[in-house]
């Protein structure tokens, strides 16, 4: 294998076997052992041009999966899995892929306020947040909860039956 004269490539051989990476800075991708090939070119070129970047291992599908599965979430009740589940589906569907250790206490704070036409499902979202995050915390993921201490919306009140 001739090796090619590109910048960022780094070359490393792990038990007898040659891998190449692009490096830049602390930001490390691997790429197609061959770089004789068009498909380890067109991956150089998207990394390069920041097209391309490895995946997070934090995102919010990864931190929902990994409740899911936790004793903690285990062990409540179903009609409580049920409706946390409903709020869990909500943030993966907005922000699946995101990584958790973007979040800021000003996004939640946001999502809050968007939905504060409907009082009692924005503090249950805050509520479903706050435990995410702790988990997040507990995995090590971030360092504190940014969805401590937020103030809970006021409304109405429910009727009596």
């Amino acid at each position: 294998m001739k090796r090619p004269n590109l910048p960022y490539l780094e070359f490393k051989t792990i038990k007898g076997r040659e891998y190449v990476y692009f490096r830049k800075g602390s930001f490390r991708h691997r790429l197609p052992d061959n770089p004789d090939t068009e498909e380890f070119s067109r991956e150089y070129w998207a990394v390069r041009s920041g097209k391309r970047s490895t995946p997070s291992k934090t995102t919010w599908n990864a931190l929902i999966e990994s409740y899911y599965a936790s004793p903690f979430f285990k062990s409540k009740a179903k009609g409580t899995q049920a409706n946390y589940r409903r709020h869990c589906e909500a943030i993966r569907e907005k922000n699946g892929s995101k990584d958790v250790r973007q979040f800021r206490r000003r996004h939640a704070l946001d999502v809050r306020d968007a939905l504060q036409e409907n009082w009692s499902k924005a503090n249950e979202r805050i509520a479903v947040l706050s435990i995410l995050c702790r988990h997040a915390v507990d995995l090590e993921w971030i360092e504190r909860n940014p969805v401590v201490d937020i103030e809970k919306l006021k409304g109405g009140e429910y009727e009596a039956w």
